[in-house]
């Protein structure tokens, strides 16, 4: 398993975070969470969070440059990306469209 501060490095490749925290940020996030282990949970949802974002942006410039229906590209897309909830392809490829068209 990962400790936080190799989530942390992976936020910051992917550029999620600015910077890395200093030790005594560290220490006070570890507090607020509870234990070491909840901080370790927290910086794993957010480097979640940040795939699933990588993971949308790079179906959109999929489809942007696609000369063929979109929708297959979209759906490659959501093979990964479950955050919505919603039921069904079609919705889900209509939050695809909806998060793409919102960000460009």
């Amino acid at each position: 398993m990962a400790d936080p501060g190799e989530l942390l490095r992976a936020l910051q490749l992917l550029e999620a975070i600015d910077r890395l925290p200093t030790q005594r940020e560290l220490r006070a996030a570890q507090r607020v969470a509870g234990s070491r282990e909840l901080w370790r949970l927290q910086c794993a949802h957010h480097l979640a969070g940040a795939v699933e974002a990588q993971v949308l942006m790079a179906a959109g410039a999929a489809a942007d440059v696609a000369d063929v229906d979109t929708a297959p590209v979209l759906l490659a897309g959501w093979e990964l990306y479950s955050g919505a909830g919603v039921q069904g392809d079609a919705a889900r490829i209509g939050l695809l469209v909806a998060n793409r068209q919102a960000a460009g």
